[in-house]
């Protein structure tokens, strides 16, 4: 459990938490991995959209990527949801986060 208090940070992880397609995608990846395509597949978002959110996400600790090779030996990159829940507390003087990983 990490407990995250730094104001910027919290209204930081707010703010992309709140977004649907952001929340889309860690959903989907807590299944299992799945490729940028895949994501944008499942979620219904562009491909460009997955990858801000990505980059976002793992930026945040949120979302790990994996290397996984296919079949053919080619090189795949796959993301998972890191994340176990998030809880948010507001009072007057800001907002706090507490963060479970898996």
């Amino acid at each position: 459990m990490t407990t995250h208090d730094a104001t910027d940070e919290v209204d930081d992880i707010l703010n992309l938490v709140t977004q649907d397609s952001a929340r889309s995608i860690l959903a989907a990846a807590s299944d299992r991995p799945c490729t940028a395509e895949e994501l944008a597949e499942q979620c219904d978002i562009s491909l460009p959209t997955v990858y801000r959110h990505v980059t976002e996400l793992q930026e945040r600790g949120l979302l790990d990527e994996k290397l996984r090779i296919d079949e053919s030996g080619d090189h795949v990159r796959e993301f998972e949801t890191t994340l176990e829940s998030i809880s948010f507390t507001f009072t007057d003087q800001g907002a706090d986060a507490e963060i479970r990983f898996r």
